[in-house]
């Protein structure tokens, strides 16, 4: 196989670590557990994701629930090496990203959407453990 395509299948590996299916991958063992403030984090930003994908095109989806899987998997094993490990691999997707072809307005859209859909899926999980008392 040609050194390019080789380098471009493993770019689009890592950012499938972005896609819809890990995503729900990650939310499905959350439920296993079960883990409900993780899991109504992941769910309300994906929620949130949604809504602003009707909304706006132009950004990066797979950035965005990457960031959202980066942030929420970091707090909750609360783990240097895992969140360095995370942080790490969200660079890789960038780069990864970048290289395919997306611009660098629809990355950085895909970040700071990812940032905005993680304000109501924090309310959410502080309503959650006020109301109901789950502590994990």
């Amino acid at each position: 196989m040609e050194k390019s395509i080789w380098l471009k299948n493993i770019e689009r590996d890592i950012i499938s670590l972005g896609s819809i299916v890990f995503y729900f991958l990650v939310i499905g063992r959350a439920l296993i557990a079960p883990y409900v403030l993780f899991v109504s984090q992941l769910i309300v930003a994906a929620i949130f994701l949604v809504i602003i994908f009707i909304k706006f095109k132009d950004w990066e989806t797979y950035i965005a629930r990457a960031f959202v899987l980066l942030v929420c998997t970091g707090i909750f094993y609360n783990s240097l090496a895992y969140t360095i490990f995370t942080i790490v691999i969200f660079l890789l997707i960038l780069i990864s990203s970048k290289h395919l072809g997306s611009s660098t307005k629809s990355i950085i859209a895909g970040i700071l959407i990812g940032i905005i859909s993680l304000v109501p899926a924090f309310i959410a999980s502080h309503l959650i453990r006020g109301s109901f008392g789950f502590t994990e």
